[in-house]
């Protein structure tokens, strides 16, 4: 609801999905104040869809020509009043730029704050888009304001907030780039297109030679497809956007009557087979990069960390 709602002029709006993409995307569209033809709803960016037809609702109050913009008659739109749930993205070595302000929109909210707090208090804030905590710690964490993280010089590990449905979705990593041209897909040679940043983020979900996407500084218009998941310093300071699904995922499934075997590693070496709470043995295993598990008793009361996520 909120990407169709405001005044906006040639703006990004999020798509969760459409029939050109199952996955997240976003188009520029209009929603100008006392024109009655607005708003005008689209698959991609307004400029490009009056030319391919995929102007799906628009002319609201007018007729002027609607026959030309919309000739397939529209199509329905589904417009999501309330987010569902959220998932989290966890991305070590990284932070997330600047507090996020707080949900009256006044001042910053630097309160440091445990992971599972920090998660309640971003999701009841509409400015806050990432938790930023301490390396190795999940009892010293921060909501953060930006969406896109930088690499952390002390270590410290970044959970994107993601709305339902957030699968395939790409992260921005500032002032890095991905070495190599995707192959192309089906053919031979490599794939040097210069696309805009949504059609290189499309033709990447497409071609499972592309890792990521790399753009010129403060461009989103000149970008390519990637080949190398492993991200280097820029020194023209491009920026880069990784799919998620390269990235380490932070939920919980329950599987009832199994365990996953082996303890987890400890940092200094040996296996961590301290019996712990469930609540507890969350926290320490997302502390720990070797853990990959937690099983417990049926009573759920003591658990300990493995070592294996099958």
């Amino acid at each position: 609801k909120t990407s169709v709602m405001g005044w906006y002029a040639n703006q990004k709006r999020r798509i969760e999905s459409s029939s050109l993409s199952t996955r997240p995307t976003s188009a520029r569209w209009y929603r100008r104040h006392r024109n009655k033809e607005d708003p005008w709803v689209s698959l991609t960016d307004h400029g490009v869809a009056t030319r391919r037809h995929e102007i799906v609702y628009g002319e609201a109050a007018t007729r002027w020509h609607t026959q030309n913009l919309i000739p397939h008659g529209g199509a329905d739109v589904f417009i999501r009043k309330k987010i569902l749930s959220y998932s989290w993205r966890r991305i070590r070595g990284t932070y997330s730029p600047g507090y996020a302000r707080n949900a009256n929109g006044k001042g910053s909210d630097s309160r440091v704050r445990t992971l599972a707090a920090s998660m309640k208090a971003c999701d009841a804030n509409r400015n806050c888009h990432a938790v930023t905590c301490e390396r190795g710690s999940v009892k010293r964490c921060t909501l953060r304001s930006s969406k896109s993280t930088k690499t952390s010089p002390s270590g410290e590990h970044t959970f994107i907030r993601l709305a339902e449905g957030g699968e395939g979705t790409y992260h921005k990593r500032a002032g890095v780039y991905s070495g190599g041209y995707a192959k192309k897909l089906g053919k031979r040679g490599l794939d040097r297109k210069v696309r805009t940043l949504a059609e290189a983020t499309r033709a990447c979900s497409r071609n499972r030679n592309c890792k990521a996407v790399t753009c010129r500084r403060g461009s989103n218009r000149y970008c390519t497809l990637r080949k190398s998941t492993t991200l280097r310093r820029s020194p023209s300071g491009e920026h880069t956007y990784i799919p998620f699904n390269g990235a380490t995922t932070f939920s919980w499934q329950i599987g009832t009557g199994v365990y996953s075997p082996g303890y987890a590693k400890k940092r200094g070496g040996g296996h961590d087979s301290t019996v712990r709470s469930l609540k507890a043995s969350r926290k320490a295993c997302l502390a720990n990069p070797r853990c990959k598990a937690v099983t417990c008793d049926k009573t759920s009361t003591k658990c300990t960390l493995r070592g294996s996520s099958h």
